[in-house]
Order: structure tokens, then sequence, then C-alpha cells
């Protein structure tokens, strides 16, 4: 498969999340009131953006070593899809705990699945260069 493609669809789905953090921010409702009531609303969902800057954050860091990591690479086998398949899953979920974090606070269980969420994604990046390392030495050993 050319890395093109691999690359497009990753970047889509490194996107996707992204937008799905944002969109887990919620706009504080206010019925009635004037700007007094809007400015202590404002002030009480600032406790939201903490977990969407340390999401956005994760995400764009796991987005730079993806693209620095495809850098070497011309063409992916069957291993490296499955590999970013599984990475590009848990970049895909990060979303759903941030929004529990944002709304119920920092609970142990949500702390639990944001950590494995962290911890999986950078487990998975060795066995992902370590197969576009050897996509790589196979490419050169067979032109030499």
């Amino acid at each position: 498969m050319n890395k093109a493609r691999l690359e497009s669809f990753s970047d889509r789905v490194f996107a996707f999340a992204i937008t799905l953090l944002v969109l887990g921010i919620q706009v504080p409702e206010l019925r009635g009131g004037g700007d007094l009531k809007l400015r202590h609303a404002l002030i009480h969902s600032l406790s939201q953006l903490v977990p969407y800057v340390t999401s956005f954050a994760t995400i764009g860091i796991i987005w730079l070593n993806h693209h620095e990591l495809f850098q070497s690479v011309d063409k992916v086998d069957h291993a490296a899809l499955t590999l970013n398949l599984l990475l590009l899953l848990i970049v895909s979920f990060v979303p759903y705990p941030t929004a529990i974090l944002s709304r119920f606070g920092p609970c142990l269980r949500v702390r639990s699945c944001m950590a494995w969420c962290l911890r999986s994604s950078v487990l998975l990046f060795p066995f992902c260069r370590c197969t576009s390392i050897r996509i790589a030495c196979a490419r050169i050993c067979v032109a030499t």
C-alpha cells in the first residue's frame, strides 16, 4: 500500500478526534440574566478547558510523532497498517474520557481510562517504528 493513503486516512482520523474534543465543550445555559451571570457561567466552565487542552496537546503530539515516523517509509505492509489502525483506535477514543472528565471532574475511573489511552498510544509507537524500520531495511536489501 502507498504511504500517502495511510497518511491521508490517519490525518483525517486525527482531525476528527480533535473536532470531537471541541464539540465536547458545553456552552453554559442561561435563563435570563445579564453580563454578570454570563461572566460567572463562563468562568465556571473554564474547568472544561483543562481536559480539552491536555487532550488536544496529546493528540497533537501523537500526530507529530506519527508524521515523523512515516517520513522514511515509502510503502507499508499489513503489520504497519494493523498497528496504525490500533493507534488510530486509541486516538479516536480520547474524546470520550475527555468529555467525562470535563463533565464529572477527575474521578478515579476517568483518570484510569485517560491514563490507559495515553499509555497505550505510547506503547504502540515502538512497534510502529520497528515495523517501519523493518520495511525500509528490507527495501534497501532488495535494492542492492
